[in-house]
């Protein structure tokens, strides 16, 4: 099988940069030497961009005594002299990328393939190897959109005007507390928030309930749940509301006044924007692959430890989701908000509460996190305590919400 291959644009990229070196930032900017498939070019591309990194003066010459392996001057200067434009040369450059592109597919669908005649291969398997070898290519074949820094100042000032102008403090996705709300003004895009706690604090139920509110005010929401089914949240959600106590649904004891409440909020619930996914194996490249096709306004990811990943422990393991999710968000500009598992350490200490130390399998968690919520429930009754333990963008604070067991809700105080 011969391979797609753009030896023209190749020669003509090569030929650019040496004969104009000007070009080599914007050049790599969009392509790498193993973009290409010749070795030949591939070597005379590479010598170029150690040349200039080093701010050795790149001419014919200097390339031509600078590579080994019978590479002579004329050919060179030959390479050097049929470039005409610098936008010929960036024309080529895409070119050669984007056949990188084609050609890292065509071998993925190989591997793919060899992967499925395994006598032991499993459809999850093999399925797992291809959405992983997608978002690998997805990720290195992606050509960086960069904004100018004189773009980013206008753009902030122009934010911070229209904020002052219309009085709106709330520009990102709103949870519906305004604890949180308040002080980060709503879940902003390119964010990733971790909410940690221990097992039956509520963090699943505070994730669920900001995603429902998110959806009610017209975002578009996606949940990845491995803790819960679709079917178990969504019992959640119509008694939270509906204000229905969960208990009676348990004992089945629901009047006509119950039944009724539920209806309309079967009606509410069931207009939502939320596409939800509930399988037991999740993958980041899973999660990042149906992001991708839905483009939501909210992501969650409910909860952090259950992502399954590749690593020699649990905690590169973990580190690997933290950093995928962290791209999820940063990437595509997407708000994501996962809940996430505290350690142990906590329930040993006299005061119980919660610290950034004790997160779960990795302190990547707390590096990756733009924000981190850590839940508590003292002694005083229906309170949580709310504590904002990490605000990349600003002061951490402490305070506290209502919780209401009956229909798992959160509630501001």
């Amino acid at each position: 099988m011969s391979l797609p291959s753009a030896p023209e644009s190749e020669a003509q990229v090569v030929g650019a940069v040496i004969g104009n070196p000007s070009l080599i930032p914007s050049v790599s900017d969009v392509l790498r030497p193993e973009d290409f498939t010749s070795s030949t070019y591939r070597t005379l591309y590479t010598t170029a961009l150690e040349m200039a990194g080093a701010g050795v003066e790149i001419d014919v010459v200097s390339v031509a005594r600078k590579v080994r392996g019978g590479i002579d001057s004329i050919k060179v200067a030959d390479l050097a002299n049929d470039v005409t434009t610098a936008s010929s040369a960036i024309h080529h450059a895409r070119t050669v990328r984007e056949v990188a592109r084609v050609r890292s597919l065509a071998l993925l669908g190989t591997e793919i393939a060899e992967a499925a005649m395994k006598l032991d291969a499993t459809g999850p398997g093999v399925l797992e190897a291809a959405e992983t070898g997608l978002y690998r290519i997805a990720t290195d074949h992606r050509e960086e959109e960069r904004a100018t820094w004189a773009d980013a100042v206008s753009g902030a000032l122009n934010r911070i005007e229209h904020q002052h102008q219309t009085g709106k403090t709330l520009v990102g996705v709103p949870t519906g507390l305004e604890t949180i709300d308040g002080a980060l003004g709503g879940l902003q895009k390119g964010w990733l928030t971790y909410v940690g706690a221990r097992p039956g604090i509520g963090k699943t139920a505070l994730a669920m309930q900001a995603a429902i509110h998110a959806a009610r005010s017209g975002f578009e929401v996606m949940v990845c749940s491995l803790e819960m089914s679709a079917e178990q949240i969504a019992t959640r959600a119509l008694c939270n509301i509906a204000a229905v106590d969960f208990s009676r649904v348990r004992r089945r004891t629901l009047d006509d006044d119950d039944w009724r409440r539920y209806l309309h909020a079967e009606e509410t619930l069931k207009a939502l924007p939320i596409r939800i996914y509930d399988s037991d194996v999740e993958t980041i490249p899973r999660i990042r692959t149906r992001a991708r096709r839905w483009r939501p306004d909210l992501l969650v990811v409910d909860y952090v430890q259950l992502v399954q990943a590749r690593g020699q422990n649990r905690e590169s393991e973990v580190a690997s989701i933290s950093r995928g999710l962290k791209a999820i968000a940063h990437d595509d500009g997407i708000p994501v908000l996962a809940p996430v598992q505290l350690n142990r350490d906590s329930e040993k200490r006299e005061a119980k509460r919660p610290t950034l130390a004790d997160l779960r399998d990795s302190g990547s968690l707390e590096q990756d996190a733009d924000v981190v919520y850590l839940l508590h429930r003292g002694e005083v009754p229906n309170r949580v305590d709310f504590t904002l333990a990490k605000f990349r963008y600003g002061p951490t604070q402490g305070d506290a919400v209502g919780w209401d067991s009956r229909v798992t809700k959160f509630y501001d105080l």
